[in-house]
């Protein structure tokens, strides 16, 4: 029986009740906040801006502006909330970067992206416990990652080969495995 544990924050909790080894899984607060654009600005073909570090993005999004200080500060798996101090670097750098107004927070939120100590997303069996799967740590980058990392994922559950695509996309399974090495630090 195969068993994912969808758990990302937490998946090093879930792990360690399971008898899994676990990884070194440090959760990392996002915080992004929406606005209006400025009068006469489309938000449907901008694109995402950022600084080459990742100190800061922003993006159109469902007709507003998304902006995120970039932040990924170390937290406790939680049903995590926005802190006033990241709305408000946030908000510091639009008006700087971009000599763009903050007029009103419409919306703020903070999710929680999942390190390990290389950066990269782990995929793969346990070495300890058999069956039990693990698709986790993939840093606030799910939505760019998800078709080919689960296209693996199947095709190591199936104990088939990985899909073209994937391998030329320059992906090798050695990248996401679950007992590499985790010498360097994330990006």
């Amino acid at each position: 029986m195969t068993i994912e544990h969808p758990a990302g924050a937490w998946a090093d909790r879930i792990g360690a009740l399971a008898s899994e080894e676990t990884n070194g899984l440090v959760p990392n607060r996002r915080t992004c906040i929406q606005d209006q654009p400025p009068q006469g600005v489309s938000t449907i073909t901008l694109p995402l801006a950022t600084d080459i570090a990742e100190g800061f993005y922003v993006k159109g999004d469902a007709g507003r502006l998304l902006f995120s200080p970039a932040n990924a500060d170390p937290d406790a798996p939680c049903d995590v909330q926005p802190d006033e101090i990241d709305t408000a670097i946030c908000s510091d750098r639009v008006v700087r970067i971009f000599d763009l107004q903050v007029r009103r927070i419409e919306n703020s939120w903070a999710g929680l992206r999942s390190f390990v100590p290389d950066g990269s997303p782990m995929v793969g069996s346990s070495d300890r416990v058999d069956g039990f799967w693990g698709l986790t740590r993939q840093r606030g980058y799910a939505i760019q990652t998800a078709l080919a990392l689960s296209k693996f994922a199947a095709s190591a559950i199936l104990k088939a080969l990985v899909t073209q695509d994937v391998l030329r996309a320059g992906f090798t399974p050695c990248m996401v495995a679950v007992n590499r090495q985790h010498s360097q630090k994330p990006a």
